[in-house]
């Protein structure tokens, strides 16, 4: 598995339009699929949680702007799978949304990584993770699924 500073740059650097994949639909779902991977492979060093007030909140709408087109926008989104007791109404979630908000976590790391620590950065991705972009990632992996599973496939 690749170090998890890696993939968060690769990342950050599609999102900054440094790096060009022409198979979007292809890509897209990789890179948050491995980026979840490595993330549950971040090291929990017992620290107390930083909570999600914490974390760097940037310009969406600078950060969305940067964004190719993408095959939809809006999806249905469930907040908490192993809640059984609340009967949410359906809550709508945003593909450009949830890829500006893991660029924001993500490059808030590498900079620590770059001109701080990288054991603080691990901790930061980590703990980002747990309360912010790891909601995000998992929202638009499986709604790119679905788009992906709902395409008409060639016989």
């Amino acid at each position: 598995m690749r170090p998890f500073h890696d993939i968060a740059a690769d990342y950050c650097s599609w999102i900054e339009r440094s790096a060009e994949h022409p198979n979007l639909t292809e890509w897209l779902p990789r890179i948050l699929a491995e980026l979840l991977h490595a993330a549950f492979s971040l090291p929990d060093d017992g620290w107390a949680d930083a909570g999600a007030e914490n974390f760097q909140r940037r310009d969406h709408q600078q950060i969305t702007a940067k964004l190719p087109p993408l095959p939809f926008q809006y999806y249905r989104e469930v907040f908490d799978a192993l809640d059984w007791e609340s009967a949410d109404e359906p809550v709508a979630g945003d593909l450009y949304d949830d890829l500006a908000d893991i660029y924001g976590d993500l490059s808030e790391g590498l900079f620590i990584h770059q001109h701080g620590s990288p054991t603080e950065a691990e901790r930061y991705w980590s703990q980002s993770f747990r309360y912010h972009w790891g909601e995000h990632a998992t929202g638009a992996l499986r709604a790119l699924y679905c788009a992906h599973r709902n395409q008409p496939h060639a016989a």
